[in-house]
């Protein structure tokens, strides 16, 4: 099946975006912030955009540093807010600037930016810390740019928390919730005490709805302790699951048991109730068919598949490798629409997280406005 431009709606053309990434005018990609050193397996350091299509608008994060973003036909007119294709316009699009408070300093001059950042367009998030047990075995995942500390230093959770603090008492109402995430720490319990401990100290001095990411852990009880604390919704990512590509690509984390995912998933789908938890699909680095073969098992347990398109991010031993093209991702979800109608799972209803924010997918879209 062959998507053109001209026949792209809302849905279709935010998938080609997030396949292609979007040029940009140098010093329309400044930031606020040096670039973010938390970069995980989709997010990475791209922008977030508000686009707008036939009176219709969706928010987006696309790869704007990545190697492969050159050969994107789109390029965005930050002067007239618009979307460009081969320099024909195409519709209206706008960065979402970075908030000014991100160079705000608390008194021992730690700047809010660097405990707290912003997704899309109303989302928090932070990441505990950037130490991952696999990168520090050599075993990391390979499509991930996370930087790589050692020392395996931790946000400090009331100093986390007096952040969120500041940033809800001068911006009210404007956030709708908080995304938490770490790399996974060496600990039986895969770090959900740092978690909890977090998780408490914001609960002191906020109701903001909490997601994490966190690996699957073997004592199903930590996935209550979490809840017990305040946590809202949960994600345990398998990113890929085919066997073989498992173990080529994420040698550490990919012997992780997928039955333990998949226990995990569903413990936390009767626990946090029905679209508040969810699993991350990376679309593009397995054959498709194995891609929805994990959204269907994912979905029998109860929880969202968060099917994503690759982004090879800078940084990573990937960064050379080509994302998918916006036909298999048309085919993927197309079977992921059907997948979430067969097991009545939308994400549109949990309370938080990233299957709710949907600005790296597009499974939101494809059930507000179809393929």
């Amino acid at each position: 099946m062959e998507k053109t431009l001209c026949n792209f709606n809302l849905t279709g053309l935010k998938l080609d975006l997030l396949c292609k990434g979007i040029r940009m005018d140098e010093s329309a990609k400044q930031r606020l912030l040096p670039p973010y050193k938390y970069k995980r397996a989709s997010l990475s350091e791209g922008r977030n955009f508000e686009l707008y299509l036939n009176g219709r608008a969706t928010v987006v994060n696309l790869a704007v540093y990545e190697k492969f973003v050159k050969d994107s036909p789109y390029f965005y007119d930050d002067v007239n807010k618009l979307l460009l294709n081969d320099g024909q316009e195409v519709t209206k699009i706008e960065m979402v600037p970075d908030p000014e408070w991100y160079l705000d300093k608390l008194d021992n001059d730690t700047l809010l930016g660097s405990y707290i950042q912003v997704h899309g367009t109303n989302v928090l998030a932070t990441s505990l810390s950037n130490y991952c047990v696999f990168k520090d075995d050599n075993a990391g995942c390979k499509f991930c740019g996370l930087t790589l500390d050692k020392k395996n230093r931790r946000k400090d959770p009331g100093m986390l928390a007096k952040v969120l603090n500041i940033i809800e008492h001068n911006n009210p109402g404007k956030y709708a919730e908080l995304n938490i995430n770490s790399g996974t720490l060496r600990s039986d319990d895969m770090g959900a005490d740092m978690y909890i401990s977090v998780i408490e100290e914001i609960r002191k001095i906020s109701d903001i709805p909490l997601s994490a990411q966190i690996a699957p852990m073997r004592k199903l009880s930590h996935i209550d302790r979490l809840k017990d604390a305040g946590l809202n919704s949960l994600s345990f990512n398998i990113e890929i699951w085919d066997d073989a590509t498992r173990e080529r690509i994420m040698p550490g984390k990919g012997k992780i048991p997928k039955s333990l995912y998949l226990d995990c998933l569903e413990y936390a789908s009767e626990t946090f109730g029905p679209a508040n938890v969810s699993s991350w699909l990376i679309a593009g680095l397995e054959p498709q068919e194995t891609t929805l073969i994990a959204a269907e098992e994912v979905a029998k347990r109860g929880a969202v598949p968060f099917v994503t398109v690759f982004r090879p991010i800078k940084g990573s031993l990937m960064e050379d490798v080509e994302p998918p093209n916006v036909e298999t991702m048309f085919s993927i979800f197309i079977e992921v629409e059907s997948i979430l109608k067969r097991y009545s799972i939308d994400p549109r209803n949990g309370n938080c997280g990233c299957a709710k924010c949907d600005c790296c997918s597009v499974a939101g879209e494809v059930l507000n406005y179809g393929l």
